[in-house]
């Protein structure tokens, strides 16, 4: 990461989607296992030290957004995709 962060010219922001990071590092979705949470640490104090932003995904739940923000994350994107896709879905049933 801290190779990519330097070495790709014009990059502005990079995105930490810690649901797919915690299921890829421990084959769960489990933001708080202590690997995914140091993980995290690391990818934010590398775009940050290179001068890019970096954001992360996450559904919404305050507690976790607060502590991203904590972490040194400069912004989110609260929702995620399955909560879109299931609203869509209710709000389409409710108008047919």
């Amino acid at each position: 990461l801290s190779t990519c962060a330097t070495a790709i010219d014009g990059l502005d922001s990079i995105t930490i989607g810690p649901g797919d990071l915690s299921l890829a590092m421990t084959g769960n979705v489990d933001m708080n296992h202590l690997d995914v949470k140091l993980e995290i640490e690391n990818i934010i104090g590398v775009a940050r030290a290179a001068s890019v932003f970096v954001g992360a995904g996450q559904g919404p739940d305050v507690e976790f957004a607060q502590l991203q923000f904590e972490r040194g994350v400069q912004w989110l994107q609260a929702g995620d995709d399955i909560g879109f896709a299931l609203n869509g879905i209710r709000d389409f049933r409710t108008k047919l």
